[in-house]
């Protein structure tokens, strides 16, 4: 036996030269399970289990151990294998299933349905194997697996015949591996960008995932699946991290798109047998090909198809899974919904684990922005590195994309700024997806632009501390932990219409190097019950994904205004949405800005919770003379009759009006060819009064009568 038993097979083909023989053995038996035939297989046994112990791969012991074959499984299968691949074998199948007459009565023919060529006919299968029809019942292992096809065959009077499916040939005699595939489409190998080790993510995560691993291995339980839901916001890390757990445990990892498969279900007419037909395919497929499924866009298996509630589509999907595989990985799937499916699945024990990879930290984004850019060659130095890890919180994959894209740009500029050259990779990686009911508002000022109180200017610094140095002091320095408010960053621009409210806050965004969204609130606001809350969570769920970008609600009184008693389901609705934004602003990580023209008609126990409520007044004279200095451009040229100080005095303006003046007044001048003169601007203040409903004297801005 130590003999044998250190003789294990030098490859597949040497494995197939044994089985082939004993195939031959089988065939001249006069009864089933002869001696001789138990003896020579389990000679190939012996073999097998030595194989086992040395890096040779055999398909077949393969297969024989991944789906727990028994002897007469195998037996099935090797006798349909060479039957495909030897014809005089196959006809000596059949003639062992055609009835033999005796010497009174002649040879009958076979039947016209009876057994063919291209299957094996269960009547011979009966002579050499005896009663194997537990064997092929459809929840046998080799049916239930799609080891092989019974279509033809009638397991209750064993007619018809069987066959291997052709990728399962291929497969045993190391022809070809089967491609993973879900009707027509291929499913995407998932590659770990590195490591598990090597992963930045929370140490924390990262050593729950290193425990399941350890118990996972632990657990050799034949009867038990690990099902593994990793949740987070960068789904390109989770499909790393679910390629990396993978190869820890000896296996690679592929693609199972719910898009795809709901697609797929659709064109076989919403039929739930070729769903669960073809899943059973793919199962058996990745288990020969050593890979673990990752389920992915499950909310395409959930919800509606056609007016059908589908709820029951995800469940069924995920059982076909649980059936043959031992590891089952999921992402951001709904909690509930797996949970239940995990624990309603009777036929195998189903352990479900669930593990959040949160966004990266401070030091973890400090970490991915020095890796990267020694690897496209880009200096950071500490300035810009604090400067990026503050203002841009984006994962490893988008801090890739951003250095690659700039030191690209890099090879085509003349400049060898790179940390301008980084910045503006920045912001346009933060641009890349539009929130669905906010557009980018793009204005160009600076700090130095604004004119404002110097109370209004101080508050505007301190809300630009506050942003700059969050990271510092809510991560590293541990006040987030002790304060919960902290996190958030939120103010409220009031004062009248036209004192810079939207311009100061571009000013915020363009000093923090961050894009500016203004909410369409005509686009948010809806008179059906539940869907400004549902267009609420997509402008900050596509926010949040775009990295820390300003949301600006501008005329935020329509959407915040005074909360009312609840006289009916209405105004209940009307509360329920000023608490859902008020709660999607304190986890937003980003900056949240509200603008307001009637402070007033804010709801005051709403605006408390805002961190900076900053006022921007009618501006006073002496700030007026310099908004009309600073409308006018250097390249504009002026004529000596304007008076600057009389305009400040008389043209009680805010800056958004004055702006409005200086330009149509120089439009004026542009049409007359001349330089522009008094006489445009107070033509254009004219109009402005007219807009405002303000009565204009004319002989406030006549020199002449002022200097009397």
């Amino acid at each position: 036996m130590n003999e044998v038993k250190e003789n294990p097979y030098a490859d597949n083909e040497a494995l197939l030269i044994d089985l082939r023989r004993f195939a031959d053995v089988l065939l001249q038996c006069v009864t089933p399970l002869e001696e001789r035939t138990q003896f020579a297989w389990h000679a190939i046994v012996t073999r097998m289990a030595a194989t086992l112990d040395v890096p040779t791969f055999c398909p077949w012991i393969h297969v024989a151990a991944t789906f727990r074959l028994s002897a007469v499984d195998q037996h099935l299968l090797l006798i349909a294998l060479f039957a495909e691949l030897d014809e005089s074998f196959k006809k000596r199948l059949l003639d062992l299933a055609t009835p033999k007459a005796d010497d009174a009565q002649p040879v009958a023919p076979p039947p016209p349905n009876g057994p063919s060529l291209t299957g094996v006919p269960l009547q011979a299968i009966r002579h050499l194997l005896g009663d194997v029809r537990a064997n092929l019942l459809p929840d046998a292992a080799l049916p239930s697996r799609c080891l092989l096809d019974t279509t033809d065959a009638s397991v209750a009077t064993m007619t018809g015949s069987y066959r291997l499916p052709a990728p399962l040939i291929a497969y045993l005699t190391a022809v070809a591996a089967p491609q993973l595939r879900v009707d027509d489409m291929l499913l995407a190998d998932l590659r770990e960008d590195c490591a598990l080790d090597d992963h930045l993510i929370d140490e924390q995560a990262k050593r729950h995932l290193k425990r399941f691993i350890e118990a996972s291995e632990d657990h050799r339980s034949p009867s038990l699946t690990f099902l593994l839901h990793l949740q987070g916001a960068d789904s390109a890390l989770l499909s790393s991290l679910s390629a990396a757990t993978a190869a820890e445990l000896g296996y690679t990892a592929a693609r199972l798109d719910g898009k795809r498969l709901r697609r797929a279900y659709e064109r076989w007419g919403t039929r739930r047998s070729a769903l669960l037909n073809n899943l059973r395919i793919l199962c058996r497929d990745a288990l020969l090909c050593n890979t673990v499924l990752v389920l992915t866009d499950c909310q395409w298996l959930t919800g509606e198809i056609e007016g059908e509630s589908q709820d029951e589509l995800l469940e069924e999907v995920l059982h076909a899974l649980f059936e043959m595989h031992r590891y089952v990985v999921v992402l951001n799937a709904p909690i509930r919904s797996l949970a239940e499916t995990a624990h309603r699945y009777l036929d195998r024990e189903v352990m479900p684990l669930r593990l959040r990879i949160d966004p990266p930290d401070a030091e973890l984004r400090r970490r991915a922005w020095i890796k990267h850019a020694e690897r496209y060659g880009l200096p950071l130095d500490t300035a810009l590195l604090e400067r990026l890890v503050d203002r841009f919180r984006f994962p490893e994959e988008r801090v890739a994309i951003v250095l690659k894209e700039a030191a690209a740009k890099r090879l085509l500029s003349d400049s060898q700024d790179t940390t301008a050259l980084i910045l503006e990779a920045c912001r346009t990686e933060a641009e890349a997806e539009q929130p669905g009911v906010a557009r980018e508002l793009r204005l160009p000022y600076r700090l130095t632009d604004i004119v404002a109180p110097a109370q209004t200017l101080d508050l505007l610094s301190e809300l630009l501390t506050h942003v700059q140095y969050k990271p510092r002091v809510v991560e590293e320095w541990g006040f987030g932990d002790k304060y919960a408010g902290s996190r958030r960053v939120s103010a409220v621009f009031h004062g009248p219409s036209g004192t810079g409210k939207t311009m100061a806050a571009s000013i915020v965004a363009n000093e923090l190097s961050l894009s500016l969204y203004r909410v369409d609130l005509a686009s948010v606001l809806s008179k059906y019950i539940g869907e400004t809350e549902k267009h609420l969570e997509q402008l900050f769920d596509r926010a949040e994904r775009m990295n820390n970008v300003v949301l600006f609600f501008d005329e935020a009184e329509g959407l915040f205004g005074k909360r009312t008693e609840n006289k009916d389901s209405h105004d209940r609705h009307a509360n329920l949405q000023v608490g859902y934004l008020l709660q999607r602003i304190e986890t937003y990580p980003g900056l949240v800005i509200l603008a307001t023209n009637l402070h007033g008609n804010m709801d005051k126990a709403f605006l408390r919770r805002f961190q900076f409520s900053i006022h921007f007044p009618h501006p006073a004279a002496e700030q007026r003379k310099t908004l009309w200095r600073k409308a006018f451009p250097q390249a504009a040229p002026i004529a000596d009759d304007v008076d600057f100080e009389l305009l400040a005095q008389k043209a009680v303006l805010a800056g958004g009006s004055i702006q409005n003046a200086a330009l149509g007044a120089a439009f004026r001048a542009a049409a007359e060819n001349s330089p522009v003169a008094m006489r445009h601007v107070v033509k254009s203040i004219e109009r402005e009064y007219a807009k405002l409903g303000k009565v204009f004297v004319a002989t406030d801005f006549d020199r002449a009568e002022n200097n009397r």
